[in-house]
């Protein structure tokens, strides 16, 4: 998918100040949701996730402070995290930059009817 071509997607609209980029929004049934994910130097507000699946997360620049159940990290610019989505989350952008990541979700639930 060519850049021009990925919607630039927000969380509940500026609530949250989180955008996503969609990196494969065409392909049908998949399993997995590739996202460019963008976190606010002050965010709006403080949202706890928590989903089937499981989500991969690279940081491509910046550094976050990541919440997964009671453990908290700070993740830095080309560092990666890889998490069961079953616990609560979150991440904020901490320092001077908005964090920029690529996100990898997978559902084990998406994707069923290719399977069958």
């Amino acid at each position: 998918m060519r850049k021009v071509e990925r919607p630039l997607i927000s969380r509940d609209g500026t609530a949250f100040g989180y955008s996503y980029e969609a990196m494969a929004y065409k392909y049908p049934n998949k399993i997995m949701e590739p996202f460019i994910l963008t976190l606010p130097v002050k965010p709006k507000k403080r949202t706890l996730y928590q989903h089937e699946g499981e989500e991969i997360l690279f940081v491509i620049q910046g550094t976050m402070k990541f919440l997964h159940g009671n453990e908290e990290y700070v993740v830095n610019e080309g560092d990666c995290i890889y998490f069961d989505s079953g616990l609560p989350h979150w991440g904020e952008s901490i320092g001077p930059a908005e964090v920029k990541c690529f996100m990898v979700i997978y559902n084990p639930t998406n994707g069923k009817e290719r399977k069958a």
